[in-house]
């Protein structure tokens, strides 16, 4: 798989791709405050011209940057890990192309498609009554739908297998991309995945249960298994001593 990024440009080393409602801020929160990493400090909604912007600006801060295991086979200066947040992208995998290269790292969060639902659907209906942001509230029948979305949110929407095979680590037929673009669930996939390629591309899965879960010896497992990941060489902040948000 060609990378598409030139080996003279920085590159990012991370992404939280998605999906929407899963602790994404949550785990920007957390990998901000790590003296390993430099995250984007908000919500990234640019392109790749932002993001290289963004990227040559922290060069400095960062220093040699890179997740590459066969660079870390010798002595490395301490280096800082640069991530971005941005939940939409797992709907709209093509982007990846322009954004990460080979050695990339994505991280993908997923829950319990009613929970996930049901929290979705709050978090709109408060921000139309607080924040005042959306006119209008769709009925359920509307939001019951493969093909209509309300800000993202339907029930087809909670299908994360449809989005999940778009990351290029399992084949996809042809048969398999038109139905998906029949549906709108397809955006634009990535180039590994529209030629049947896997992508060499790392992901880590985790899901909500993981972020909140109450028993010691799991939530240092996932934090480890998320330092091991990133290439960090110190330990994350406790997952349960940070207060969780929206």
């Amino acid at each position: 798989m060609t990378n598409n990024n030139n080996n003279d440009e920085p590159s990012l080393d991370f992404a939280i791709i998605g999906f929407a409602k899963t602790g994404t801020t949550f785990l920007h929160d957390i990998l901000a405050n790590h003296s390993q990493v430099i995250m984007y400090d908000d919500e990234f909604w640019g392109d790749g011209d932002v993001l290289r912007r963004w990227l040559n600006k922290t060069t400095v801060l960062a220093g040699n940057s890179s997740l590459n295991e066969t660079n870390r086979e010798q002595p490395q200066p301490a280096t800082k890990r640069r991530g971005i947040k941005c939940p939409r992208i797992v709907k709209e995998t093509a982007r990846l192309d322009q954004l990460l290269n080979n050695t990339s790292r994505v991280i993908v969060g997923v829950r319990h498609p009613v929970h996930w639902f049901e929290s979705l659907y709050n978090y709109r209906i408060w921000q139309k009554h607080e924040k005042k942001r959306h006119n209008m509230k769709p009925t359920l029948r509307f939001l019951h739908n493969n093909r209509t979305d309300w800000l993202g949110l339907s029930t087809g929407a909670a299908r994360f297998n449809l989005y999940l095979k778009q990351l290029g680590k399992v084949p996809l037929s042809p048969e398999e991309l038109q139905h998906m673009t029949r549906i709108n669930k397809v955006y634009g996939v990535m180039t590994s995945s529209a030629h049947h390629e896997q992508h060499p591309m790392k992901v880590l899965l985790y899901s909500m249960e993981q972020i909140k879960d109450s028993n010691t010896q799991r939530r240092l497992h996932f934090q480890h298994t998320l330092q091991q990941f990133l290439n960090l060489d110190t330990p994350l902040h406790d997952l349960a001593t940070k207060e969780k948000v929206n």
